[in-house]
């Protein structure tokens, strides 16, 4: 995304060669600040600026559905968040949408179900100030936003619960060495990085195990 008309631009890879596709027919209504696809790159959501008021153009996510080289907008979901979103991610199995944004709560959670995203109940312990940027790590355990207060990053953990209530109620201790502004965004899109993390943990585990056995 970004911050002039048209807000947007897209383009279709051949080898390393990009071409810009024609652009939608419905464009992001304000300033675009984050861009993510799903895995199937059937979907393009969109974070962008909000202005306060009702209508589209104070509507700070757009979503659509790509079919061939076509990106149809889709219908805004019921509750968007309340302010400009700064960034937005698809977990890996694309049923799950996060947005980062400017006022609280500062991070707001969709499902999917076909074409139809709907809120999910807001975590328990919210993020302390505005979101920045949002990651999914890979497994789909873990998801961390980026914030502009300390500690910077909140890690919430999947509790596999069969109730969306309970998606992220499964609170992770944040970092003890806190990022500065300017690297949030860094950390954020190494969040892959849990996959080593968890294995660590494991081979942790083990040798004291071993130790103790």
């Amino acid at each position: 995304g970004h911050t002039s008309s048209i807000f947007i631009a897209i383009y279709k890879r051949a080898g390393d060669v990009f071409t810009k596709l024609a652009d939608p027919a419905q464009l992001p209504p304000m300033s675009g600040y984050g861009v993510a696809f799903d895995s199937t790159s059937t979907y393009l959501a969109v974070a962008h600026f909000r202005e306060s008021g009702e209508g589209d153009i104070f509507t700070p996510i757009t979503i659509y559905k790509r079919a061939g080289d076509v990106f149809t907008k889709l219908d805004y979901p019921t509750t968007v968040p309340p302010d400009t979103a700064n960034g937005i991610a698809f977990d890996p199995t694309d049923t799950y949408l996060a947005v980062a944004h400017y006022t609280s709560p500062f991070l707001t959670t969709y499902k999917r179900a076909g074409d139809v995203f709907t809120k999910l109940a807001d975590p328990i312990t919210l993020p302390t100030g505005s979101g920045q940027e949002v990651a999914f790590d890979s497994t789909n355990t873990y998801l961390a936003i980026a914030h502009a207060t300390s500690p910077f990053i909140t890690i919430y953990k999947y509790a596999g619960n069969i109730t969306d209530y309970y998606l992220f109620d499964g609170y992770v201790e944040e970092f003890t060495v806190l990022p500065s502004l300017k690297e949030q965004k860094a950390v954020i899109r190494l969040l892959d990085a849990f996959a080593l993390f968890r294995q660590k943990e494991v081979h942790v585990a083990l040798q004291k195990s071993t130790k103790t056995g």
